[in-house]
């Protein structure tokens, strides 16, 4: 009678031990099969840590092959706070290298994060210094710094790149995609405590460098374009002023030089006022210089020939109530000799034989009221009024550079394509991307 129970006892036990087998196994089962992908990419989160290295951007050169930019390696220094046993410590050792307050670094260290950025683009001196410092946590990467050699020259052009290496004006902010190094992700080891355990060549590894940038411009001319705009300016007094070199028949820019200029490997506390490039950004009265597309457009349209006669009304015109004046008296002279001698009242009677919508097609033939397409950044299209728009004076306004607005480059442009034989060129400043 005592045996039955005990036996009834025994069998219970091994159920509930074989159930307990059987739980077991159906989790281990789940673990090792069914949720092992998920398990092992959580695993492996919990050991690496990803950080970004950005590769360092291309080279810019001149058409001869002159570099004009270029990038420098320098070290970057990062802290990976789990490592780190006494973040007060390091921060007093760095401090004095970095020339940062210490407070500042402890603070940074003692986030709770896996990886922070402590100070980046220093000098080589303080690389090598933080080399000598065996410091548990902290580790020193090289990045690209961007460095002008020829400083102030063509910056207008060239633009400038942050501190991301981010083209952010100029040829650097068009072409970014192309200089613009390649990303790449350097893995970091933790151990079983989550401290990071740092793979030997770090500081070694370089990812891919970005494409090179050819320029159209010629260096020599541009330093002789800057240099004689410069003396002008100071001669006259002149708050500021463009200069552009194109070849007519490719459109190519082999100058274009802006005054005042600045240095793009200091551009901290400049303003943007002063880095713009206003030889596409800003809009002028052309004056006396709208004279040559009048008389081209007049050929062309044969309403005047070289021999035709034009009275120069002595010196003085009434057009719509307003008196328009000649530098000085002049008769009969022909069409020839008005475009010689600069005349406002015969450039007025050129454009009205033109006409108002002859004139307007004329101008928008050469470009006036919408933009070159010009490969650098802030072009602006101008002003081109539709002859709809126009007041009584606005035909003889117009006629002497009056009541439109364009930017040099549209000038440039525009007189390029008289000089080419009618080829209204795309002008470009990049030759090759290498």
């Amino acid at each position: 009678m005592v045996a039955a129970p005990r036996r009834g006892r025994c069998i219970v036990v091994a159920l509930v031990l074989l159930a307990g087998f059987v739980v077991v196994l159906f989790r281990l089962f789940n673990l090792q099969i069914l949720q092992a992908a998920e398990l092992t990419v959580k695993a492996d989160r919990q050991h690496r840590k990803a950080v970004s290295v950005q590769g360092p951007r291309g080279s810019i050169f001149d058409r001869n092959g002159k570099v004009l930019a270029i990038n420098m390696d320098v070290p970057s220094v990062f802290g990976v706070p789990a490592s780190l046993d006494d973040p007060s410590g390091v921060a007093r050792h760095l401090s004095p290298v970095l020339h940062v307050r210490a407070g500042e670094i402890e603070r940074k260290l003692k986030q709770e994060r896996s990886f922070w950025w402590i100070a980046g683009k220093l000098d080589p001196e303080q690389g090598r210094r933080l080399e000598h410092m065996p410091l548990e946590g902290i580790g020193v990467v090289m990045e690209g710094q961007r460095f002008y050699p020829k400083g102030p020259l063509l910056s207008h052009v060239l633009g400038f790149a942050g501190m991301d290496s981010q083209g952010l004006e100029g040829i650097e902010r068009r072409y970014d995609p192309y200089l613009r190094g390649e990303k790449q992700m350097v893995v970091l080891q933790r151990d079983a405590l989550g401290r990071t355990v740092f793979p030997k060549g770090l500081h070694e590894e370089t990812p891919s460098t970005g494409h090179n940038v050819i320029l159209t411009i010629d260096e020599v001319i541009q330093y002789i374009a800057e240099k004689e705009l410069e003396e002008a300016v100071t001669a006259t007094r002149a708050k500021g002023g463009i200069v552009i070199v194109m070849e007519p028949r490719t459109g190519a820019i082999l100058a274009m030089a802006v005054n005042p200029r600045f240095d793009p490997n200091a551009v901290q506390g400049i303003s943007a006022d002063r880095w713009r490039n206003r030889a596409l950004t800003d809009t002028y009265e052309p004056g006396s210089t709208m004279k040559i597309f009048v008389a081209a457009a007049a050929l062309e349209e044969k309403v005047m020939e070289p021999s035709t006669l034009v009275y120069g009304e002595n010196g003085h015109m009434v057009v719509a109530k307003t008196v328009i004046h000649d530098h000085e008296r002049m008769g009969w002279m022909t069409f020839a000799q008005v475009v010689q001698r600069s005349s406002n009242i015969g450039s007025v009677k050129t454009a009205t034989a033109l006409g108002e919508e002859r004139l307007y097609r004329w101008l928008r033939a050469f470009g006036f009221g919408e933009r070159t397409e010009i490969d650098l950044p802030g072009e602006v299209a101008g002003l081109v009024k539709e002859p709809r728009d126009w007041g009584r004076r606005s035909l003889a306004s117009i006629a002497i550079g009056q009541e439109i607005g364009v930017t040099p480059l549209q000038l440039v442009t525009a007189v390029a394509a008289i000089a080419n034989g009618g080829w209204l060129m795309k002008p470009h400043t990049v030759s090759e991307i290498r």
